[in-house]
């Protein structure tokens, strides 16, 4: 009798960290600042609804989650030994967690065609949408003709590409104030999941799989693919929050602080330059958005050239020049569509550490010339002086970093978490651009009106003659 309460009390205590976790979800959405939140929805322009905004947050959380269940070597993740959230994470795993990825992204694209839309979709996710699907489809060819991927491969690849399209129309359907809060839950969860397992569980965190940091010893992966997409998510945190300084003044100091730290465990340089891009932009923007146009194709020629210069034996890139010299090899057997992300002979995937080069391998020429328009369109709307400047911060940190890293990419679902903010800034800031411009010239057309109507007002009280 006394064993069977000692276990029951045991197992009681064991469900306590669930039911905090629990009761303060539930105070958070309760909050009156929820409620208020939550009250802007039906008034939204554009069709977006509370639905829009909750299948954003669950296409997310399902790419974070992804990488949180990552069974590395010998070690499992902290979150297969927590009550509940265990058994969860033992049923959605690999190929299931990819599958139920790519059932929630067609019920988010099927919402997302549902909404009624004032005007047609702007070209720059057009662009992008294209790169994403020529990608896709090389991929499969490529995978049936030449075996160079399995099915589950290929069922990775799907969930984070379904993702990447989800994401971008629900975007488009909400404006700016909404698209904020997405990412933040997005953010403070990543920032907050990736410091409990520092703590509880740092072997399984860190890895030497990566050398050539800025730090010597183990980098924190946390719960990312490696240790520089970690670093680049978490200063993607770093911008956000210096963003809310003004009106959140103790989430900025609380945010940044835990972002910077992380970004210093993972030791990525990438990371640094994407931190540096971003101050750089805020200067930029300040002369005018031609100015930081003519910069981000500087950076995009600049990412082209450098792996053609002598830069490449430079310590600071340590090691790249192998990769480079191997893209460019597969770049020649198939210069057009590319050789999609399993090229013969690498099957864990090509990683180029070189966007241009890693597109030019997955997509060849045609897929690079789809992500330049994309990116280089919606950097020219992020940067309208109408705009809050840190979406077109998050589009020019990305591109600033893509000399030395292949942010973009659709490996895994893990991987596609990057690209899906950008995908979520693209939809959102060229929606916001055509909404502004619609409104510019609803107004002018109703100042028109108005002094037509004051002009004939006039001529009656005048009467004839």
């Amino acid at each position: 009798m006394l064993d069977t309460v000692v276990r029951l009390a045991l197992g009681l205590w064991s469900l306590v960290p669930l039911a905090a976790g629990a009761s303060c979800l539930l105070l958070v959405a309760a909050s009156p600042l929820a409620r208020n939140f939550y009250a802007t929805f039906p008034a939204q322009r554009g069709g977006g609804t509370f639905a829009t905004w909750i299948l954003l947050l669950v296409v997310f959380g399902a790419q974070v989650f992804a990488g949180a269940v990552e069974q590395r070597g010998s070690s499992q993740s902290p979150l297969v030994a927590l009550p509940g959230i265990g058994r969860v994470a033992q049923i959605l795993r690999e190929e299931r967690l990819a599958i139920a990825l790519i059932g929630v992204s067609i019920l988010a694209v099927a919402h997302a065609v549902t909404l009624k839309r004032e005007r047609p979709g702007h070209w720059a996710r057009v662009a992008l949408l294209a790169w994403m699907g020529l990608t896709t489809l090389v991929t499969t060819v490529n995978a049936v003709f030449n075996h160079s991927s399995s099915i589950p491969q290929l069922l990775q690849l799907v969930a984070a590409g379904s993702a990447f399209v989800a994401i971008m129309l629900l975007a488009s359907s909400l404006d700016l104030v909404h698209g904020a809060a997405i990412l933040a839950v997005l953010l403070v969860t990543v920032l907050l999941l990736n410091a409990f397992f520092l703590v509880e569980a740092p072997t399984w965190s860190d890895t030497l799989d990566w050398p050539g940091g800025f730090i010597s010893g183990p980098r924190l992966q946390g719960t990312f693919p490696q240790p520089n997409v970690a670093g680049e998510v978490f200063a993607l945190a770093v911008i956000f929050f210096s963003s809310i300084s003004k009106s959140r003044p103790i989430l900025t100091c609380l945010g940044c602080a835990l972002a910077g730290y992380l970004v210093f465990l993972t030791g990525s340089r990438g990371a640094l330059v994407m931190l540096v891009g971003a101050l750089c932009y805020a200067l930029l923007r300040r002369i005018g958005p031609r100015t930081v146009l003519a910069a981000g194709v500087g950076l995009g020629l600049a990412a082209a050239l450098v792996p053609l210069t002598n830069l490449s034996a430079s310590q600071f890139i340590h090691g790249r020049a192998v990769s480079w010299n191997e893209a460019k090899a597969l770049i020649y057997q198939s210069p057009v569509w590319g050789e999609g992300i399993f090229p013969d002979g690498y099957d864990a995937g090509f990683y180029a550490h070189n966007q241009v080069l890693q597109t030019a391998v997955e997509a060849g020429m045609v897929g690079l010339l789809f992500l330049s328009l994309g990116i280089f369109a919606a950097l020219r709307e992020a940067s309208r002086s109408t705009m809050p400047p840190v979406w077109g911060a998050i589009l020019f940190g990305t591109l600033c970093t893509f000399a030395f890293e292949n942010p973009l990419r659709f490996y895994r679902p893990e991987f596609g978490l990057l690209p899906s903010v950008v995908a979520m800034t693209v939809g959102l800031v060229v929606a916001i651009s055509k909404d502004d411009i619609g409104n510019s010239e609803g107004d002018a057309e109703q100042s028109l009106a108005d002094s037509g109507s004051a002009e004939t007002g006039n001529l009656a009280a005048r009467g004839p003659g």
